[in-house]
């Protein structure tokens, strides 16, 4: 069996007629290790994700439907936040007379006792 040197890189060495040399340059083997990267990260970002239920009832009132925008957020006891965004059921007519609504949100943040909830009226966002 022979070694040789490959050239200016000296990375790779070929041995012999039995081996051919990768054809992989240092970016591509760089760009495939950094999607496994991400891959992982976001496999354990999810595995460590927390999910919130959040139950709204409208009141059963004249007039008390609403078309409008809310957006939620929470706060536990140790000032940790959770901003859950726009709560939208998407192709459902949302906060109806007398309707309970019911939405779901994930995150990586684990609110172990929730202090407070906030619901508030807005314009329509791009959230």
């Amino acid at each position: 069996v022979s070694t040789q040197s490959t050239g200016s890189s000296g990375i790779n060495a070929e041995y012999g007629d039995h081996f051919a040399k990768p054809n992989f340059s240092l970016l591509t083997i760089l760009s495939y290790l950094t999607m496994k990267l991400l891959l992982l990260t976001a496999l354990v970002a999810a595995a460590h994700a927390v999910t919130y239920n959040l139950s709204i009832k409208t009141q059963d009132i004249e007039n008390g439907n609403s078309n409008g925008f809310f957006y939620a957020a929470a706060i536990d006891y140790d000032g940790n936040l959770v901003d859950f965004g726009q709560l939208d059921n998407a192709n459902y007519n949302d906060f109806e007379r007398g309707n309970t609504d019911e939405f779901q949100f994930q995150s990586e943040v684990d609110l172990a006792k929730i202090g407070c909830l906030m619901i508030r009226a807005g314009s329509k966002s791009e959230d």
